[in-house]
């Protein structure tokens, strides 16, 4: 079963925002990941699709990950899906959500929850 993963530093705060929330989850854990913020000007400025958060390099394929609060609307899931497309072979689309017990859930675009760990 698929319990999520928790950080009671990064989660337990009520003002954080899921991208907040992901992003010291990520650093706690150190685990290897590229805020997508600061790359995206000089790579893909011309692009009108909303932006992943952060690319988390997995062994076999990297994770664009979005952190949404809430459920991820269908207008992210299409860019999403979109971002896949352009990156091609080797990149999956991730949503993380922080559910109401402060747990970070993962899950695809097609709603498969799958592990960071």
């Amino acid at each position: 079963m698929h319990k999520g993963v928790r950080d009671d530093d990064a989660l337990a705060r009520p003002d954080l925002s899921a991208r907040k929330a992901l992003q010291r989850y990520l650093r706690k854990q150190a685990i290897p990941h590229v805020d997508a913020n600061k790359v995206k000007a000089g790579l893909f400025s011309q692009e009108r699709l909303r932006l992943f958060d952060f690319v988390v390099h997995r062994e076999a394929t990297s994770w664009l990950l979005a952190a949404c609060d809430g459920g991820p609307s269908n207008a992210l899931v299409s860019d999403l899906r979109e971002w896949e497309r352009i990156l091609g072979p080797g990149f999956l689309a991730v949503v993380a959500g922080v559910d109401d017990e402060g747990a970070i859930k993962f899950r695809t675009t097609e709603g498969e929850k799958v592990d960071i760990e």
